[in-house]
């Protein structure tokens, strides 16, 4: 990772990761397990759907979305190297979907408040989940499902930024571009997250 220190900003430290064929940022990393926990991944625990919150926080949701856009923008504006190239030349940012129907989408709640940030289209209603994601999305390896996704015509020839909430090994973000790609996207090469989250040493993910 590489890592940025905000001056006069309440923020974690920015990070860079790396997974194929994608650079991901996201505000911080935490365990996927209750202990290890950062303030950031924190709320996005109270933000899931799943969480002790009924239907999920939508104060935590948007709080999220706050501060992923406030780092994005920093980003895009500021930070000057071969990473950050991508993410400047983006005109677009879309959710990964989910199947189903959720009263709060946390991805899709981070995707409107980058979109304002940066000025670009929000593209997410675009975008449609076609099936489950496999179980292997929890484990370390990295696989990729294209077909999972299915996207309108308004995503050919765009740059998009793709936003989600949490990155393991970046499998599903990487579906996705690669989805997009297929039908169209110019490109689809950044992703946008919440946080990164690690496995803990000596521990089978769930």
């Amino acid at each position: 990772f590489s890592r940025l220190s905000f001056v006069n900003m309440e923020l974690a430290p920015g990070m860079v990761v790396r997974v194929p064929g994608l650079i991901v940022f996201a505000i911080d990393h935490h365990s996927v397990y209750g202990e290890g926990k950062t303030s950031t991944g924190k709320l996005v625990y109270k933000a899931k759907p799943y969480s002790d919150f009924e239907g999920g926080s939508r104060k935590d949701a948007e709080e999220l979305g706050r501060q992923l856009a406030a780092i994005t923008s920093h980003f895009r504006k500021e930070i000057r190297s071969r990473s950050v190239k991508e993410l400047r030349m983006v005109d677009a940012v879309c959710a990964v979907p989910f199947l189903g129907n959720r009263e709060l989408s946390l991805p899709h709640v981070l995707a409107a408040h980058v979109a304002e940030a940066l000025q670009v289209d929000d593209l997410s209603s675009q975008v449609t989940k076609t099936k489950d994601t496999n179980p292997s999305k929890y484990a370390v390896g990295f696989e990729v499902d294209e077909t999972q996704f299915d996207a309108e015509p308004a995503i050919q020839s765009r740059r998009i930024a793709l936003v989600d909430d949490v990155v393991r090994s970046g499998g599903t973000l990487a579906s996705l571009a690669k989805a997009l790609l297929r039908d169209g996207a110019h490109s689809a090469g950044v992703g946008l997250c919440a946080t990164k989250a690690r496995q803990l040493k000596g521990v089978d993910e769930y």
